[in-house]
C-alpha cells in the first residue's frame, strides 16, 4: 500500500511538472478517486460513465458503477425510500435510491426523527460500519460516532445531497 501510494504521487508530480496527461489503468478503482481529474468507467467494452471522481462516486449511473467505488445502500422498499426522502427534504421518486453509508448521520440518542435498531457493528479503527434495521430492511451506516451495540435504538438523518436515484 505504501509503495503504491508513493508511485501514484510520483506519477502525479511528473505529470504536473511536465504538463502532460497521464493515464492510470487500474483494477482497483479506489486508486483512481484520489488521483484522477476524470474517470472513464468501462464495462463489457463500452463506456458506462465518464466524469470527475466526485461525480462518479456520488452520482453513479447504475449499480455496477456504484459497486466499483465502494459500499452503498440500495433502497428499493417504497416505505423506506419515502421516509428517507422526507428526512432529507427531497421528493421521493419511483426509482431505486442509492445512499453511501458515510452519508448517514448517526445519533446514539433517538431524537424523534428516523430511528432504527442496531443489528451488527463492525469496527475498522477510524470508523465503524453498523447495520441498522430501519423500515423493514437493513441500511449500512459508516460512522466514527460513539459506541453503538446490537439492540440499541439510534437516530438516523441525512441531507438532500446524500440521496441519489439510479437510472432505470
Amino acid at each position: 500500500m505504501v509503495h503504491k501510494n508513493i508511485l501514484k504521487s510520483v506519477i502525479q508530480d511528473i505529470g504536473e511538472k511536465l504538463q502532460i496527461t497521464c493515464i492510470l489503468i487500474s483494477h482497483d478503482p479506489l486508486d483512481t478517486l484520489s488521483w484522477a481529474d476524470e474517470i472513464v468507467v468501462m464495462h463489457g467494452g463500452q463506456i458506462v460513465q465518464k466524469g470527475p471522481p466526485n461525480h462518479i462516486y456520488n452520482q453513479p449511473v447504475n449499480e455496477y458503477v456504484a459497486g466499483l467505488f465502494g459500499t452503498y445502500n440500495l433502497i428499493t422498499s417504497v416505505a423506506q425510500a419515502k421516509a428517507l426522502a422526507a428526512a432529507a427534504g427531497v421528493k421521493s421518486k419511483r426509482k431505486t435510491m442509492l445512499i453511501r453509508p458515510e452519508n448517514f448521520s448517526l445519533d446514539l440518542v433517538n431524537t424523534g426523527g428516523l430511528s432504527g435498531e442496531v443489528q451488527k457493528v463492525r469496527f475498522f479503527g477510524s470508523y465503524s460500519e453498523i447495520d441498522i434495521q430501519f423500515a423493514g430492511s437493513i441500511v449500512k451506516v459508516r460512522t466514527s460516532v460513539g459506541r453503538a451495540t446490537p439492540g440499541d435504538t439510534v437516530g438516523l438523518s441525512l441531507t438532500a445531497d446524500a440521496v441519489w436515484y439510479l437510472e432505470n
